[in-house]
């Protein structure tokens, strides 16, 4: 039940009927017909008392208060709300899920609009906006001891995307350097793979056919390359991209290269998850080849290679969620550090390792001994897809298997911006070294998005079409400092 501005009340049912009552006398006074299970767990009314949203197991509906005319209804399924508010002044519908997913809707027709404020830990059992409607807070995980309290703006920002090409299905980001990115995708659905580097402010591109990853080396025309034309054997080498022919000898790595990586000299390989897991390490130019030892029921899920150290997430197959990180000569494969149980993802640059288990705790570890080092930060639904790291060591970019994307400052532990909805399709992402571009696979194909703060000055002035006003600056800044017509192209508020 909800109060209206007139002080009579809304009362749902689970038969259907949602009824306006005058509290006084308990008098009914006026009716909206609903469907059953429309209006038995939540009713919300808008600020001027016009609009009711009412929400049940079947249906979630919004109605027009005077004439009870159904404005728009979303199925259950589609709206699986644990907790909802209205946040009138952005027209948003906010609907807390189970699955801790925060999603936003647009209230005055009921469709998903894409904003994400997901929650960090567990089921979202309420969320609320404050009364100025520029935030609200969301609680979650209050079935557990860590219960999550956070608090979101509610006026936007975030990075600039780009959509950089559309691609038909099966995307995977190989690399991403200097100015140019590595993608893998088929020419139509159901195709073979076939590689290209773009150029990710231009979206030029140049295809390479039957070779795949094209890792960058120290010299800008010579990638690392697995050659696979699909009708001979599968070999690993350098490559010379102007040429597209190959820059030295090819090798025969004796299997078919699930995963490849490349430290500057030496390229390691791995193969065969389905089967007991082979490890070797490759010198492209003597042809030097070195296999890992370790137990068979062993295998890596996720590497990243760091000067003459390996970081591994590796799996006990015997051992149910049995995940650790391990550290490893690159050249010999030996053993020389374990983190703690859990980790199944690692990233590892600008001299920081970063981990994350397989419930979405994202921790940073000590990158001789793997042990935790500082506060975790704050985390996502679920685990992830992948991490990776700038080369200062400052940046951070998560991918979860829910879809987002999230940014964090390393140092401070603080998320940078709302969390990115990639939609539904399946992929990675890329960070660039210098932190400033990321590039991820999304339902629309392969996107872009511009992290440097400098440019989103820019965008936020053009998105926003003018100064903030002052009693605006005074309410978000306050003292700490004088009012500032910051978009000098318009005028001062």
């Amino acid at each position: 039940m909800e109060f209206l501005p007139n002080g009579r009340l809304v009362v749902g049912s689970q038969a259907g009927p949602i009824r306006i009552v005058e509290p006084a006398r308990g008098k009914e006074v006026g009716r909206i017909s609903a469907p059953e299970e429309t209006s038995d767990a939540y009713i919300l009314v808008t600020d001027g008392g016009r609009t009711i949203v009412a929400s049940g197991y079947q249906l979630t509906a919004s109605f027009d208060v005077e004439t009870g005319t159904r404005r728009w209804q979303v199925g259950g399924d589609k709206m699986p709300c644990q907790s909802m508010t209205i946040a009138e002044r952005p027209g948003l519908l906010i609907c807390g899920e189970w699955s801790g997913r925060v999603t936003g809707f647009d209230l005055a027709t009921g469709v998903e609009v894409g904003r994400r404020f997901d929650s960090q830990l567990g089921s979202v059992c309420a969320v609320a906006v404050n009364p100025a409607g520029d935030r609200f807070v969301e609680v979650s995980g209050c079935q557990v001891d860590d219960v999550t309290v956070m608090q979101w703006r509610l006026d936007g920002g975030g990075p600039v995307s780009r959509l950089l090409d559309k691609t038909p299905s099966s995307t995977a980001i190989q690399a991403f350097d200097r100015n140019e990115l590595v993608v893998d995708y088929p020419d139509k659905e159901g195709g073979p793979s076939v590689t290209r580097r773009m150029d990710p402010q231009t979206g030029e591109r140049t295809t390479y056919p039957g070779v795949f990853g094209l890792l960058p080396t120290d010299d800008p025309d010579v990638a690392v390359a697995v050659y696979d034309d699909g009708k001979t054997a599968v070999r690993t080498g350098l490559y010379s991209l102007s040429r597209k022919a190959p820059a030295a000898p090819a090798i025969d790595p004796g299997m078919s290269p699930d995963g490849l990586w490349w430290n500057g000299r030496l390229a390691v390989t791995a193969c065969c998850w389905d089967t007991p897991q082979k490890t070797r390490t490759f010198d492209l130019r003597s042809g030097e080849r070195t296999e890992w030892s370790y137990p068979q029921d062993e295998r890596s899920s996720d590497m990243v290679l760091v000067g003459d150290q390996a970081y591994a997430a590796w799996m006990t197959e015997n051992n149910l969620g049995g995940y650790t990180i391990q550290r490893r000569d690159v050249r010999t494969g030996e053993l020389l550090a374990t983190s703690p149980d859990g980790f199944s993802k690692v990233a590892a640059n600008g001299g920081r390792v970063i981990g994350s288990t397989i419930d979405g705790v994202i921790t940073e570890l000590d990158p001789v001994t793997l042990q935790p080092v500082g506060p975790p930060f704050p985390g996502t639904n679920g685990s992830m897809n992948m991490l990776a790291i700038d080369d200062a060591g400052h940046r951070l970019l998560a991918l979860a298997d829910d879809r987002s994307l999230r940014f964090y400052d390393i140092p401070t532990r603080t998320p940078l911006g709302d969390p990115i909805d990639r939609g539904t399709g399946e992929g990675n992402a890329a960070l660039r070294g210098d932190g400033l571009l990321a590039a991820v696979v999304t339902d629309k194909g392969v996107v872009t998005w511009d992290l440097d703060p400098a440019h989103w000055e820019t965008g936020a002035c053009e998105l926003a079409g003018r100064n903030l006003t002052r009693d605006e600056w005074d309410r978000y800044l306050g003292d700490l400092a004088p009012y500032t017509a910051t978009c000098p192209q318009y005028p001062a508020g």
